[in-house]
């Protein structure tokens, strides 16, 4: 809505997906907006497999990344491309996060016509395949849907377009509205295969590490400015994700849950 009024949206989400030998895939993810509440949502509906997700409050459940009962893995980043009216966002998203199989939740995600250009990132845990998807619309771009079949060990994505990677109808403004996209994109681009989390909990670290100089995580300095709200891991194939609040001062920090016998459960330590 703020770009269909002019309003500059603020920055945005950060994710990265690692692939290992052991045939273990991870997800990482911040999320990162103004100053709004999130809330972990463990949901069962009717006909649909059992939902872990993290929307945000009083907004639909696919405003936010999850894992479903299925061991499909979803985050995803948003962009800065020219809005229209379409297929909501978080209607097709959270659709996508009760598919049962990654051709279903792609076939949801990629509903034409899209409203607001995205970014995703499926995981299957029973296959191990994973995509990337970004939609768009022919305001904005050339073409509305570019799929990508992740293979290598590691890829990461922001709040810009690649250079190459979609052909964009005008200058991305994420370059502008967005200038931590870039760098945030070249760090995680850049780290080696001995850099790379081997771990949920290495990879939770990484992107929750509130060092000044960790380019990953922001704190919002002024009202109505970005930053980090939580990090969370997903390893689709375990059933698993991990959850941790940016707010050094919450009483509970860490929440763990795992797939049990077709149902979410928190892990107390």
């Amino acid at each position: 809505i703020s770009s269909m009024v002019g309003l500059k949206p603020p920055e945005k989400c950060s994710s990265l997906v690692v692939r290992w030998e052991e045939d273990l895939v991870y997800q990482f993810h911040n999320e990162d907006f103004t100053a709004m509440e999130v809330l972990i949502l463990n949901a069962e509906f009717n006909g649909h497999p059992p939902l872990l997700c993290m929307p945000y409050q009083c907004q639909l459940w696919g405003s936010g990344p999850g894992l479903n009962g299925c061991k499909i893995g979803t985050t995803n980043n948003g962009q800065h491309l020219k809005v229209v009216w379409g297929c909501p966002k978080q209607v097709v998203q959270g659709m996508a996060m009760l598919a049962r199989s990654l051709k279903e939740a792609e076939a949801w995600a990629a509903m034409s016509p899209v409203s607001v250009p995205t970014h995703y990132i499926f995981v299957c845990g029973e296959t191990r395949e994973v995509i990337s998807l970004f939609v768009s619309n022919f305001a904005a771009s050339h073409c509305e849907v570019k799929l990508h079949k992740i293979r290598e060990q590691s890829f990461c994505f922001t709040n810009h377009v690649p250079e190459g990677w979609l052909s964009l109808k005008m200058s991305d403004p994420a370059l502008v509205n967005s200038p931590t996209s870039v760098p945030r994109y070249n760090m995680l681009n850049s780290l080696t295969p001995e850099e790379l989390p081997r771990t949920l909990q290495e990879g939770i670290d990484l992107f929750s590490n509130q060092n000044k100089k960790n380019v990953l995580f922001r704190v919002a300095e002024n009202a109505g400015e970005s930053g980090t709200i939580a990090t969370l891991g997903i390893c689709a194939k375990e059933g698993e994700m991990w959850i941790r609040d940016a707010d050094l001062t919450a009483e509970k920090r860490d929440w763990r849950f795992v797939l049990q016998d077709g149902h979410f459960v928190l892990i107390d330590e």
